[in-house]
């Protein structure tokens, strides 16, 4: 997810070799298809599906639309995520929700829909995006703080829970990126 843009463009493209089968997704389509046409240059086939993390339909139809081009996915990498920086107090709370949504909630509702296959194959591997901030709390950033925090600690129960099933997470902490 959120593989048009930052870090996630980078992630995808640095994923792409001749024969891989790559599923990029975002919130927009003239980016996912400016990305996935570097991706096919470099030998990858590539599905680009524009979904919106917060969307329940549009994360049921990203999976979906993967089993049916690839039929599994070995590896789910939850990168989309939105940081707003603003004094916690001034913060109106449909911004820190939808900051939950996108950085939490989504990742860890995108995982519970393709571990079934994972479990059943005994393989697989979740990546999790999260953060600096999310180990150490910054200023002006609660919310997102808080969602890179808990999305640490669903990757540790994650790894603990599926260690003898084949199934493995990771989280990934950046400090800043622009």
């Amino acid at each position: 997810t959120g593989g048009s843009r930052g870090s996630g463009r980078y992630l995808t493209l640095a994923r792409a070799r001749k024969n891989a089968s790559l599923v990029v997704a975002a919130r927009t389509g003239e980016d996912l298809e400016a990305v996935a046409e570097k991706l096919r240059a470099k030998g990858a086939t590539v599905l680009t599906v524009v979904c919106d993390v917060t969307v329940a339909e549009d994360r049921a139809g990203l999976v979906a639309a993967a089993i049916a081009k690839f039929g599994r996915i070995d590896i789910l990498v939850n990168n989309a995520g939105i940081g707003i920086t603003r004094a916690y107090e001034s913060q109106p709370s449909d911004e820190v929700e939808y900051i939950l949504d996108v950085n939490l909630t989504a990742p860890m509702l995108l995982t519970q829909a393709v571990l079934p296959g994972m479990l059943e194959r005994g393989s697989g591997f979740i990546v999790n995006i999260a953060s600096l901030a999310g180990k150490v709390g910054t200023p002006f950033s609660s919310p997102y703080s808080a969602s890179k925090g808990g999305l640490v600690m669903f990757t540790e129960s994650l790894r603990s829970e599926f260690r003898k099933r084949g199934v493995s997470a990771t989280a990934i902490c950046p400090g800043w990126v622009s």
